[in-house]
């Protein structure tokens, strides 16, 4: 007899692109396979003009699942579970929610139009339904959690949980190989940011820090590796590599002296940064951006680097060069991190276990 806590996983996006989001799914989804005592089954919906008939398809098939597998959780994200979380009262399972936005809230940031956004709004609004009745939400930031409660009237209990890393995604190339492999020069101390170029990754503040490293006539690059920075930094004064796949990506934050996590506060939860975890996997300092939850709280738990406020660039490039002039760290000194994928899972786990015994 199969005794294994059994998972379904679900949610509305593919598996199969290099964004971030499905990277992290399928790192995620990983270390729930490899937990011992769980047996997980996951479905995802592919994209495309047949979105809507994928997600209906994607739908029965969870459903199915349900009823064959018997579950003692289903685990959902997005629009994904809509109709399965409808039928609960004839389901005896545990309905877990994974939240990552305030999804109707912040569609105003998203470039759609027409029916593609009438689209996105109905999917968002089933997805707001979902969170709303789910027994478990696990949130990725303590201020999107906050929100929420403050905001609508939920059953259930809520926490959060971080994003974390994989520890094989590292890059194996050293500082200086990795420069080599980018044309960086050896004597230049590199600052490197991925993820995308966005105004609420702060980008802007990054031009800005360049253009401040310039008048001083530092011998200092920002390096950026995360689509195209025209509209940010019409001077190009960083350097711009993209489009990067993962490995790529992970290559030049292996060049860097130190890799920067600007954020700007234009949204309602500010995320847990996969590239923050990208940094640390491959064992590198990190600057965050100062009096910020899911940010500099996170660098300073880990011990991997320093804060600052971005939007002050002047003080930020005194504290960046202060740090790197004092602590030339070696990566055989960089800490242990416990903020693996796998470690997130077990506090995953940890809350599951908690809600079926209420």
């Amino acid at each position: 007899m199969d005794e294994r806590l059994k998972i379904i996983y679900a949610c509305d996006f593919s598996l199969n692109k290099s964004t971030g989001k499905n990277r992290a799914t399928r790192q995620k989804l990983d270390a729930l396979k490899r937990r011992q005592g769980v047996r997980l089954t996951y479905y995802s919906a592919d994209e495309g003009l047949l979105a809507p008939l994928k997600l209906l398809i994607n739908e029965f098939r969870i459903i199915a699942s349900i009823l064959k597998l018997k579950p003692d959780a289903i685990i959902t994200r997005g629009s994904a579970g809509s109709f399965s979380q409808v039928l609960r009262p004839f389901f005896n399972v545990l309905f877990v929610r994974e939240v990552h936005a305030a999804g109707l809230e912040e569609l105003r940031l998203l470039p759609f139009k027409g029916i593609k956004r009438f689209f996105a709004y109905v999917k968002l609004s089933m997805s707001l339904l979902q969170d709303k009745r789910a027994d478990l939400r696990i949130f990725n930031h303590p201020q999107l959690m906050a929100w929420y409660e403050s905001q609508y009237q939920m059953r259930g209990k809520s926490c959060f949980v971080y994003n974390g890393f994989e520890p094989s995604s590292a890059s194996r190339l050293s500082r200086l190989e990795a420069k080599e492999k980018f044309g960086l020069a050896e004597d230049v101390t590199v600052l490197v940011f991925t993820g995308a170029a966005s105004k609420w990754h702060g980008v802007d503040y990054l031009v800005s820090l360049q253009r401040c490293f310039n008048a001083h006539g530092d011998q200092v690059q920002i390096v950026c590796g995360g689509g195209s920075m025209e509209s940010y930094d019409p001077e190009q004064l960083c350097l711009n590599f993209s489009p990067l796949d993962d490995n790529d990506c992970a290559d030049l934050i292996r060049a860097a002296d130190a890799c920067l996590l600007p954020v700007a506060d234009v949204r309602i939860s500010p995320g847990s940064p996969l590239k923050l975890y990208d940094y640390m996997v491959n064992r590198r300092t990190v600057v965050a951006q100062r009096d910020q939850l899911g940010y500099s709280d996170e660098v300073h738990r880990h011990n991997v680097g320093l804060a600052v406020d971005f939007r002050e660039p002047e003080e930020a490039r005194e504290l960046i060069l202060d740090r790197l002039s004092a602590n030339k760290r070696d990566d055989d000194d960089y800490p242990a991190c416990s903020a693996s994928w796998s470690d997130r899972i077990e506090e995953w786990l940890a809350n599951l276990s908690e809600s079926a015994e209420k």
